[in-house]
């Protein structure tokens, strides 16, 4: 209303005052009736542009002289565009809208408007309008293409022969390659350009206010566009991966919801399909982290082929992905595509001239039948992949009800843990280390045992894997630790003859930067010698961050303390790290020890890890000596120590003592002239 007031008033300037209060004048006199406005020969104003007014705004607007109503429209024209794109983000429909005033203005039968694609910046998305004087031809269409016009931003309004327009804009109908062409050339972004098009055979160069109308409505579009884009970018962060490009977990929540709904409506059948990259931690742990992207680019590559757009596809998180069938969706097609992703991944991963072998866990779950809700079903399949991992590389696991009563299990275990301490329900039990050469008890292992109140001893190892999945290794771990240097002490202070306790230490303990302060405080606290304690540290330890690795290890060097690579040659294996880390024994994985009697090659195995022990200066200790004969045979390849069942199982402090005892005397080839003294745990 502003608006038409403001144009009416410029109507009834001083001389236009004049003109209307002679047709006032004549009127009254009765020489005119009915006075009709001077006919416009070119496109009418579109009744649509003018519906929702009040007769009276459209009755001024008529009267408006063409080059005021023009005007009127441009103004009109620049409103509506914008609120129209800004509110319903439709770029697209805001551009149709805008074409048939944007035409009338310039005063032309067709106009494009041509806007780098949003999507695919290697296509223009052109909007064009085709409007005939009789309004008898009329039709809008959007064409995507390629664009070869060279850019000339220092001359950016510029006429081009039809020739060139059909080249650069084709598949449009021949009546826009008639005549010679008006192109205006503008920056929608640093990345995107836009053009506007529009029959022009004037000789003469292009109207002023034309020429502002194109600035103008490039200017609008510009920051429409840039709007959009910023809108766009935010989208893609909150709903897609930056890295692989596939959508995130939100997004495919989002569609497992609506997915879900519909399959319960259409009684069809959901998967999910649950992967995990098994073993990429440890080749991420090896190179920088841009090898390691480039690995899961590389996976979301084959996991689509496997696709093949029969579903949708989501990064999850680090080495998670997963994919949701929702149409046609089917056991047998989960199976079939998991197949097919393991197939694909026996091919191995180039990563700076090494090829590694990365496998897959993965879990399959079917709804929406025996599911409360989609996350339901989301944690199903999760649970069936963790399962499949714990199986090993390259398995497929299909979800039942089993499966969720061991989660249920480990939720119980992990929440009794908590309290596992505190309940005095983690004790140590010890196992000796022999001296194969003489016979005689060296040193000792102390190994945590977990005895539940309502379910007994809880596996050793699953009792530790617990552990470091749940957090609570650190706490455990130390008590542990303070626990044998006391228990030391107390043997030491009643002259049992034990040089040494050995205790595991795991990764994660490692990592936490405290620990070579927590050994240093207990070995203070009990007073023994740093050389009586030897620390334990799994192999697998050695695949993490070995600078890191081997500054902690150092530390602990320093304070005097021993170190011992424990299962050697069970993982890793590497003989880099051997020169590289600081440690005193390498303990040789039962694995090679178990069949030693019977298989050459485990003895040719045995011989050289020895010798490669030996040669670096460091003692050598074999696990899981069970039988004479492979006492034996390890005894006549050099190796220093043993342990296992043929020597003693892992006891309890009172039971071991009196093994102690006993081995000490048959050992010296001394009598025992009295029962041996019991030793009570000590306290920590």
């Amino acid at each position: 209303a502003f608006l038409v007031k403001s144009v009416i008033q410029k109507e009834l300037s001083p001389s236009g005052r004049e003109n209307v209060d002679s047709d006032r004048a004549q009127k009254q006199s009765g020489s005119i009736k009915n006075k009709e406005p001077e006919p416009d020969n070119r496109l009418k104003v579109e009744n649509a542009s003018t519906q929702g007014e009040s007769d009276e705004v459209r009755k001024s607007v008529v009267k408006m002289p063409t080059e005021l109503k023009r005007q009127y429209e441009k103004n009109k024209l620049f409103a509506k565009f914008a609120s129209k794109a800004l509110k319903s983000q439709d770029i697209q429909g805001a551009l149709k809208e805008s074409l048939p005033t944007l035409s009338y203005i310039l005063e032309s039968d067709w106009v494009t408007v041509s806007t780098t694609g949003i999507e695919d910046t290697r296509y223009y998305d052109t909007h064009c309008i085709f409007n005939k004087e009789n309004r008898t031809e009329k039709f809008y269409k959007n064409i995507k293409h390629k664009v070869e016009l060279k850019s000339d931003r220092n001359n950016p309004l510029r006429r081009i022969t039809p020739g060139q327009f059909k080249r650069d804009f084709p598949r449009l109908p021949d009546s826009f390659y008639d005549k010679t062409v008006m192109i205006f050339e503008f920056e929608l972004s640093q990345e995107a350009t836009g053009y506007i098009a529009f029959e022009y055979d004037g000789k003469a160069e292009l109207e002023k206010n034309k020429e502002e109308i194109l600035h103008e409505y490039a200017e609008h579009l510009t920051l429409i566009y840039k709007t959009y884009l910023q809108k766009v970018d935010l989208y893609k962060k909150a709903n897609y991966d930056d890295l692989t490009g596939l959508p995130n977990r939100s997004s495919l929540l989002a569609k497992l919801e609506e997915s879900w709904r519909r399959s319960i409506k259409e009684k069809q059948n959901l998967v999910l399909i649950f992967i995990d990259l098994y073993n990429f931690k440890n080749v991420n742990d090896m190179y920088v982290h841009s090898e390691g992207n480039n690995v899961l680019i590389e996976s979301s590559q084959r996991f689509k082929k496997c696709l093949k757009g029969h579903g949708m596809l989501a990064r999850l998180s680090g080495d998670e992905f997963c994919i949701l069938l929702y149409q046609n969706a089917s056991e047998e097609k989960a199976v079939k595509i998991a197949n097919k992703i393991t197939q694909l991944f026996k091919t191995p991963f180039p990563v700076k001239d090494v090829s590694h072998f990365l496998g897959t866990s993965i879990g399959i779950a079917i709804g929406p039948e025996g599911c409360n809700s989609a996350e339901h079903l989301l944690e199903k399949a999760d649970l069936a992949m963790f399962k499949a991992k714990e199986e090993g590389k390259n398995q497929c696991i299909l979800f039942n009800d089993s499966i969720e009563k061991q989660r249920s299990l480990r939720l119980s275990l992990e929440q009794r843990l908590h309290y596992a301490l505190d309940e005095s329900e983690i004790d140590l039990f010890f196992q000796p280390k022999i001296n194969l050469e003489t016979g005689i008890l060296e040193g000792v292992e102390s190994l945590a045992r977990w005895k539940q109140r309502e379910l007994g001893y809880v596996e050793t190892d699953e009792f530790i894997k617990l552990a470091e999945e749940s957090g609570q290794i650190n706490e455990i771990g130390e008590w542990i630790l303070r626990k044998a240097c006391y228990q030391l002490m107390d043997w030491h202070s009643k002259d049992i003859p034990i040089d040494s306790i050995s205790v595991n230490v795991s990764a994660r303990q490692l990592a936490s930067k405290r620990f070579a302060g927590i050994v240093e405080s207990a070995l203070e606290e009990t007073g023994i010698l740093p050389h009586c304690l030897d620390l334990e540290i799994t192999e697998s330890a050695f695949i993490h961050d070995e600078v890191f690795l081997d500054n902690e290890l150092t530390k602990l060097h320093r304070l005097g303390v021993k170190i011992s690579i424990d299962d050697f040659g069970k993982e890793y294996s590497s003989l880099n790290y051997l020169k590289k880390i600081p440690f005193d024994t390498l303990k040789i994985d039962r694995a090679f020890v178990l069949d030693l009697e019977q298989d050459s090659r485990d003895r040719e195995i045995m011989k050289v890890i020895i010798n490669i022990g030996h040669t670096l200066g460091k003692k050598i200790i074999a696990e899981g000596i069970e039988t004479i004969g492979q006492r034996n045979i390890l005894r006549e390849m050099g190796c220093d120590h043993g342990q296992g069942y043929l020597f003693c199982k892992p006891l309890p402090n009172v039971e071991f003592l009196e093994f102690a005892t006993r081995h000490t005397h048959e050992s010296l080839g001394t009598e025992m002239l009295d029962e041996p003294t019991i030793i009570v745990n000590a306290a920590v």
